[in-house]
């Protein structure tokens, strides 16, 4: 039923519960049943034990739906809880040095010496930069499709100094525009 990785659904929540408190099955019987782990199941059998005791406190055990509603609730996952990782200047200009030195190397006719984003990030760690690979990856990749300008950071900055909107110390023009207002002339 269940694998290492899956979500666990509704209806197997309420059949791992069922397994436990209907035919008494022990939570390492219930794990070996059902292939979610013991925690897991531990961790739903306290959150259902939890709810009885607040409704025996408060006196609402004869309502039974309330009970039944604590055993079919959706399971909620600790996804938010990561600490989110910034990606400073200083990590994107040492990125940027590193393409640039595969493109020194690319002119050279070294391509077997060429960094892989995987080089990239290991020696970003190495010099103790706490970043993920991912956000690595994500900035060269942008950087290569020349999706990344520094000009437009530094006119934020600007911006920022002043303490404007970029809109209020920039204009930006398409460069379709530029090309119509020179034939023009």
């Amino acid at each position: 039923m269940g694998v290492e990785g899956e979500l666990i659904l509704l209806k197997q929540k309420q059949e791992i519960l069922l397994m436990y408190l209907r035919e008494g099955r022990s939570q390492r019987e219930i794990s070996r049943m059902t292939g979610v782990d013991r925690k897991t199941i531990r961790k739903y059998i306290q959150e259902y034990e939890r709810k009885r005791e607040e409704l025996e406190r408060n006196n609402v055990v004869e309502d039974p739906a309330e009970l039944i509603q604590a055993i079919v609730e959706t399971p909620k996952y600790n996804v938010g809880d990561r600490p989110k990782r910034k990606l400073t200047d200083d990590i994107i200009q040492k990125i940027q040095e590193h393409i640039y030195e595969n493109e020194e190397k690319r002119r050279k006719g070294l391509r077997k010496q060429l960094k892989k984003p995987i080089d990239i990030y290991e020696a970003l760690t190495i010099e103790g930069i706490d970043i993920s690979y991912s956000t690595v990856l994500r900035m060269i990749r942008n950087m290569e499709k020349n999706k990344y300008n520094p000009s437009l950071i530094l006119a934020f900055k600007i911006a920022q100094v002043f303490g404007k909107s970029i809109t209020d110390i920039f204009d930006y023009e398409e460069e379709e525009d530029e090309d119509d207002e020179e034939e023009g002339e």
